[in-house]
């Protein structure tokens, strides 16, 4: 969905903890011309104050001045490509998950840190290595990833088409949340367990 794109990659400038990061999407839809036109000012507000966009009801979309960050400025990070018409905005294109969980399948390049970039409107935009984007094996894979990178989250396999959903696959993707999501708790449950007995020991 276009506008949902744009407007969650670029809420309160990237300032929330809500803020689209990555967006995993079908191969053969991701082109720079797809991408460029999705961020565009058709679907970005471009510029307005924080209480500017306030008065409007508007959270979302670039502020001017530009917040400050850690890069202290506005351009795109090494390897990002910015926006040729909104220049706050840089994406990238790549196959697999960054910094994806061990064990998990990795791309090239999918091992290396992902970072934030706080208060930059930056999008990683991935495409499934080897699999389909609804198969059991990339839910599978995100979900291992959502829960690295965005415990509190949940991945859902949805069926092609906007508003069509499967409910076998939407289980398959859930369950495999909730099992490895119980399988964390369980450990740092027992983690708390041993500290508090060390504590008590001391």
């Amino acid at each position: 969905n276009t506008p949902a794109v744009a407007a969650s990659s670029t809420i309160e400038h990237s300032g929330q903890c809500t803020a689209l990061r990555v967006l995993l999407a079908p191969e053969e839809q991701v082109t720079k011309e797809a991408i460029e036109e999705m961020l565009g000012p058709e679907n970005t507000p471009a510029s307005g104050s924080a209480s500017e966009y306030l008065s409007q009801g508007v959270f979302t979309g670039l502020l001017e001045p530009a917040p400050a960050n850690d890069m202290g400025g506005t351009f795109a990070p090494p390897g990002y490509t910015s926006h040729p018409l909104l220049p706050k905005i840089s994406y990238r294109l790549r196959q697999g998950l960054p910094d994806a969980p061990i064990g998990e399948r990795l791309a090239a390049g999918s091992n290396e840190e992902l970072r934030e970039h706080w208060r930059q409107v930056v999008l990683d935009i991935v495409t499934p290595t080897g699999e389909s984007i609804d198969s059991d094996k990339t839910a599978d894979d995100v979900a291992a990833w959502l829960i690295k990178h965005q415990p509190i989250t949940l991945t859902v396999n949805g069926a092609t088409g906007d508003l069509e959903y499967s409910t076998a696959t939407a289980s398959h993707a859930t369950a495999a949340f909730h099992a490895n999501a119980a399988e964390a708790a369980a450990e740092w449950a027992a983690s708390r367990q041993q500290t508090r007995r060390n504590e008590a020991a001391a």
